[in-house]
């Protein structure tokens, strides 16, 4: 029992230390977080815009936003789950200090608050399972590799942490020891929350079910008890968290990108397939009359529901305009195929998916090397671990982003490693190199960033001299002279700016990253191409103002807006300013394209 408690108090410690450096970061990042909004992803400050409207009186199932592209507005399949966490740090600050330093308290707080849930659960689980020295490894790990880290940095406010954290806390319930009804119902829980926020995570959490499914077909005692909570939880909760999010109106309406009809009928059909065998007991004997049963269950089932889940078995964008599915595939950089971003930018690649490479290689090695692992819990783990990784490795190929899937399994297997390492004997000869590989492991991804801002260089711009840092154009002083334009002002811009527009003043935008609406993207990427495409947008989406911005990469890439920047301006638009010789602002006079 005292050695029991020694373990336990050094992966506290362990934890404590991880909580510790997540809090300094965020001591020393809080006087920048309104840069790093300024400067940061679309999302973050989209979030920020929608929370300022719900707390401003728009409804709580009312989530367009009549500011982009009004004055019918874009509708956003936001939840506002996310922004009522974010609002519960925000309302009380601002009772005690000016809005302005509560929403920058909730900005650096919130994700700070995520990120310390998530060490406690990598490192508290990864002891359970392997000890303190995996422990170790694996909150080393976390705090590591940047895709991980930096999902919990103040002024990430978008949904991916909070999914990352429901996916560990997902990964660990399913495979810890004790109460496995009790581990199921709470891991269904937090799969609902994932799913709840978005459905990006869909695949990792089928996958940790399937596997306990398999084990479960295997013989291991826990995983029925586990996929009868799970199952009894999943089928209560999904509907529950689509109806508090959804309009009752809304509820059969077969959406392809939140909780909706396709994914509570697929939910529906998992549960049965699963269920079955666990419910038939002993009168379905062994691993293979259990799968087959399962098997059969589900392609049953899925035949059954495709009329509703068939047009959404392509993913989230199965709904939207093939011109906006384009401009998503083959524009917007996180959702490239891995092979691309690494013909494009090769060191962003290597610190988004080396770390995840090296780890799952030597995983498996060592899975091979060591075949008697006394532990079937903790080699189970490893396995399933590594079968995440491989899968989230493998739709990151055709999607940078879809590295998510794996996100959760790294710190574990990382665990895993150290915990191999701890079992080998002082006199092993692979002892020494084995521990400078496990330093060099963790301290890769901060060699691949260094080298990255050592040999890179930002992208040149077309007709500059040199490169700039910033192709968004964002700035306090180009927002201030946008607000200072008549108020309720449409201002039409590249895709970049419009969040910022949103965001930074009271004027309305045309376009902004969200494929519910082909318009919003066509207007901030294709129809800067030529003359007679930017004037048909202007006019269809009834702009008053036209930002250029001379540092973006987009918009001097395009032939006819470059033009406009050096001077040859069409006669339907007048030059209204320009702001410290990046941002050009044209007021949109009347008249045709040519004149």
């Amino acid at each position: 029992m005292t050695r029991r408690l020694s373990a336990l108090t050094s992966v506290l410690v362990i934890c404590l230390l991880g909580v510790v450096v997540l809090l300094v970061r965020m001591v020393m990042h809080w006087p920048e977080v309104p840069q790093r909004l300024m400067h940061g992803d679309n999302d973050d400050l989209m979030r920020l815009v929608t929370l300022r409207d719900w707390l401003g009186g728009q409804g709580w199932f009312d989530t367009t936003q009549y500011r982009l592209l009004p004055p019918e507005g874009v509708h956003m399949h936001w939840s506002r789950y996310v922004g009522a966490g974010i609002a519960a740090i925000l309302v009380p600050a601002s009772w005690v200090m000016p809005m302005a330093q509560a929403e920058t308290a909730a900005l650096a707080l919130w994700p700070t608050l995520l990120g310390v849930l998530a060490v406690l659960v990598v490192g508290l689980g990864t002891g359970r399972l392997l000890g303190r020295a995996a422990a170790f490894g694996a909150v080393a790990m976390f705090l590591a590799w940047g895709k991980l880290y930096n999902e919990f940095a103040p002024a990430r406010i978008d949904h991916h942490n909070v999914q990352i954290l429901c996916g560990l806390v997902v990964l660990y319930l399913a495979l810890l020891p004790g109460r496995p009804a009790l581990r199921g119902v709470l891991a269904a829980l937090a799969a609902t929350s994932s799913l709840a926020v978005g459905l990006e995570m869909l695949p990792f959490l089928a996958l940790v079910w399937l596997s306990v499914s398999v084990l479960h077909a295997l013989g291991r005692a826990e995983a029925g008890p586990w996929l009868l909570g799970w199952g009894a939880t999943v089928i209560v909760a999904m509907p529950l968290a689509m109806a508090g999010q959804v309009p009752r109106a809304d509820w059969l309406v077969n959406h392809c990108d939140v909780l909706a009809p396709p994914v509570l009928l697929l939910a529906l059909v998992g549960v049965t397939a699963t269920m079955v065998p666990v419910l038939a007991g002993g009168r379905v004997r062994g691993a293979v009359a259990r799968l087959g049963l399962m098997a059969g269950i589900a392609l049953v089932g899925l035949v059954l529901i495709w009329p509703v889940f068939g047009p959404c078995a392509s993913g989230p964008y199965a709904g939207i305009a093939p011109s906006t599915r384009e401009i998503i595939e083959t524009r917007i950089q996180e959702a490239l195929p891995f092979i691309t971003v690494m013909v494009k930018e090769p060191f962003r690649a290597a610190y988004m998916a080396l770390p995840l490479l090296v780890i799952l290689v030597a995983s498996v090695l060592v899975l091979r090397r060591i075949r008697d692992w006394p532990e079937t819990t903790a080699r189970d783990a490893a396995i399933i671990a590594a079968a995440i990784a491989v899968t989230g490795l493998g739709f990151a190929f055709m999607q940078l982003r879809a590295i998510n899937q794996a996100a959760p399994a790294v710190p574990l297997l990382t665990g895993f490693l150290f915990a191999a390492f701890a079992r080998m004997e002082r006199g092993d000869r692979l002892r020494a190199p084995a521990a400078f590989a496990l330093v060099a492991l963790v301290f890769l991804p901060g060699g691949i960033d260094h080298a990255a801002r050592a040999f890179t260089t930002p992208p040149q711009i077309p007709g500059r001299d040199g490169p700039r840092e910033s192709d968004q154009c964002r700035s306090t002083e180009t927002m201030a002279a946008l607000a200072a334009l008549p108020a309720g002002s449409v201002i039409f811009s590249g895709l970049n700016l419009g969040a910022a527009i949103l965001a930074y003043t009271p004027q309305s935008a045309t376009s902004a990253p969200y494929h519910r609406s082909a318009d919003a993207f066509w207007n901030g990427i294709s129809a800067l191409q030529d003359e007679e495409r930017l004037h048909a947008a202007v006019v269809r989406s009834r702009a008053d103002y036209l930002v250029v911005c001379r540092d973006s990469v987009v918009e001097m890439g395009a032939p006819f807006i470059r033009g406009i920047a050096e001077g040859a301006v069409p006669d339907w638009l007048h030059e209204a300013g320009r702001v410290g010789g990046q941002a050009i602002i044209f007021r949109v006079l009347a008249g045709e394209p040519g004149t």
